[in-house]
């Protein structure tokens, strides 16, 4: 919408600060998007967004400018008793689609030049001027957001019908294209044909020339979603379809019509014959209540009642015992909360008092379930998202719309495996993919919870710098591990067990409870998708994890570390990790780390038995250890270890 600062100047005082005026903008929350010079005019060319049609007309934009800089509004005059047109009937079919339809007839227009003042703004606002009559509608539609059509009436035969189209009816817009309407498009017909596209543009048969004499004008209040949907199927877009189409305002027909007339008879020394307003429909003014509470809750304010109450008058509203009745202009103003975004507006955003705002509290459950997913997207992974709907689920659901898709899943790690399958048709087989979902299984004591599933195939790494050859077990349980440590998960460990879908397969256990499982996918379930490569996956049940705390920051120490390995024999059913854990109980706080760096089973070792290597790490945090510190702690660790496991000591 390009704004003339001097059409503006007549309607409101604003003074002659041009940089007042375009900042004054943008408190109102109005983007200028360009500022041009024409003449000794400066213009603004503002966005308007779509739920203010009301500020698609110049007197809507002085409106509000006089809102904000608390000025009086200065309207045109304009005559408003005209009498009932007897001459010509209106007839509205659908009262949905046309609530209110005003016309008038004016006779007798002298041909005479547009006023050159006229052309000026209009010239200003972007428009070009055509003709002494069509220049007329054109300034009042930029000047109060209302479209006008003007036809001529000596080309108008018989009453005027408003009405949907029909088969096989034309007509020849004014952009001289002939048309066949569509079904379901809004027309202006006389007796006998269409004369008019209802809200986008008339037809050439009835526009009126330089040898117009007698008018007939049309103001109305057509449907926006009709508007809309025939331009869309008529491939046509105008001015006054783009007002049409943002639902204006139903209270502005009658005014822009008397406005018209009263400039054609002001110029052109034309004469009223009357006017006709059908009005089958009436649009009710909106009311809304508001309290003093609510305003201060929302804003962080501390304003009074009569406080709120002058910005509510300032604003246009008025006030009717405890409701506030909002204008028929003001068509983006439903709930409370509206109101109270204008008075904000009104009193201006940098009066109110700087608060640092509270921190959102993200529910415990989901802000693990995204630390879980961050964890698995630093280790490689990439997110997907796949179907909770099924074709053999547990629970069926209400008004499913496809056969295989009637149930809800008991697993996410086959719709992953579907991922993948896809993914492989297309040469892509080296894949880590993850999904984090909900699962549904009447087995459950909780029918619904959420599942990590995780699944990895391929190559190992693509770089040849790195370890060659394909993934496997020891990848995945790297991954799960990783994974774990990463979310501060401790005391959970893995075992041997057969499961549905791994051979082989483990689970995966904390404390006592089995959190999910984990293993080689089974050749039979690969093969039904396809899949002639080996996958390996992890299905856990992450509902039963408890959030873990924050990790505490440890200063690194400026001391060198003292390794010393052991290695002991254990039964070979002795799970590795539980070695560990026990050696960690067994330590001192100087352990900075320990891990397992030998695994052997072989010649001089009994076969049901298993060599197991371990490497601690000692750190001092505040000297340098010796020898005399840590070799007792070793001994003391390797005999309990020996004692817990009936192990014996490796020789060497």
């Amino acid at each position: 919408m390009r704004v003339s600062f001097t059409w503006l100047r007549e309607l409101v005082n604003t003074g002659d600060d041009i940089r007042k005026i375009a900042n004054l903008f943008s408190n109102m929350g109005l983007e200028i998007e360009e500022i041009l010079q024409i003449g000794d005019d400066t213009i603004f060319d503002i966005e308007i967004t779509s739920q203010r049609p009301d500020l698609l007309g110049m007197w809507g934009v002085a409106r509000e400018v006089a809102i904000f800089l608390n000025k009086k509004l200065k309207l045109p005059k304009y005559k408003t008793s005209y009498k009932k047109l007897d001459s010509i009937s209106v007839r509205i079919d659908n009262s949905t689609l046309c609530c209110r339809y005003s016309c008038g007839v004016v006779r007798n227009i002298q041909a005479k030049e547009t006023p050159r003042w006229i052309k000026e703004r209009l010239i200003a606002v972007g428009s070009i001027p055509q003709d002494n009559i069509a220049d007329i509608g054109n300034y009042v539609m930029y000047e109060t957001a209302q479209p006008i059509h003007i036809f001529d009436l000596d080309k108008i035969s018989g009453n005027i019908d408003v009405r949907t189209s029909q088969k096989g009816e034309f007509i020849t817009t004014l952009d001289g294209i002939k048309r066949e309407m569509p079904d379901d498009v809004l027309l202006i017909c006389d007796k006998e044909t269409p004369v008019a596209v209802a809200g986008i543009m008339g037809g050439s048969d009835t526009m009126v020339t330089d040898t117009t004499k007698n008018v007939l004008i049309e103001s109305a209040y057509f449907d926006p979603i009709i508007i809309r949907k025939g331009g869309k199927k008529l491939e046509i877009s105008t001015e006054a379809s783009y007002r049409f189409e943002r639902e204006g305002d139903v209270e502005m027909t009658d005014i822009a019509l008397y406005r018209v007339m009263t400039l054609l008879e002001d110029h052109y020394e034309a004469k009223s014959e009357g006017i006709i307003d059908e009005y089958p429909r009436k649009i009710e003014k909106k009311s809304l209540k508001i309290s003093t509470e609510s305003v201060n809750r929302i804003l962080g304010s501390s304003l009074l009642e009569d406080e709120i109450l002058v910005c509510i008058k300032r604003l246009g509203f008025e006030k009717e015992d405890e409701w506030i009745k909002i204008p028929s202009y003001r068509r983006d103003i439903s709930f409370e909360v509206d109101l109270i975004e204008e008075i904000a507006r009104l009193k201006g955003y940098d009066t109110f008092a700087p608060e640092t705002p509270s921190s959102l509290i993200i529910e415990e459950e989901k802000s693990f379930e995204n630390k879980i997913k961050d964890a698995m997207v630093t280790l490689g992974f990439n997110e997907v998202y796949t179907l909770p709907l099924v074709r053999n689920g547990d629970i069926k659901i209400m008004n499913w719309m496809r056969e295989d898709m009637h149930t809800l899943r008991t697993n996410i790690i086959e719709g992953l495996l579907s991922v993948f399958a896809y993914n492989k048709s297309y040469g892509t087989a080296n894949l880590r993919i993850f999904e984090v979902g909900r699962v549904f299984n009447r087995n459950y004591k909780n029918i619904e919870h959420t599942e990590l599933a995780a699944i990895i195939a391929g190559e190992r790494a693509r770089d040849p710098l790195w370890t060659s050859g394909d993934v496997d077990f020891a990848d995945l349980k790297g991954i799960l591990e990783a994974m774990f440590e990463i979310i501060n998960l401790e005391g959970w460990n893995i075992v041997s067990s057969c499961t549905q879908n791994y051979d082989p397969g483990c689970s995966i256990k904390l404390g006592k409870n089995i959190l999910g499982y984990m293993g080689r996918f089974k050749h039979e379930m690969l093969k039904k998708l396809d899949i002639d490569f080996l996958v390996y996956g992890i299905e856990l049940d992450i509902s039963r994890l408890k959030p873990i705390g924050r990790y505490m920051y440890n200063p690194i120490s400026k001391f060198p570390c003292i390794m010393r390995d052991i290695s002991i024999i254990v039964n070979k059913e002795v799970p590795a990790i539980a070695i560990l854990d026990f050696a960690r109980k067994k330590s001192p706080d100087i352990l900075e780390n320990l891990i397992i760096f030998d695994y052997y089973k072989g010649n001089e070792i009994p076969s049901d038995k298993v060599a197991v290597g371990m490497r601690f790490c000692f750190r001092g945090k505040d000297c340098t250890l010796k020898k005399a510190d840590i070799d007792p702690i070793v001994a003391s660790i390797t005999n309990d270890l020996l004692r817990e496991y009936d192990a014996v000591l490796r020789d060497k």
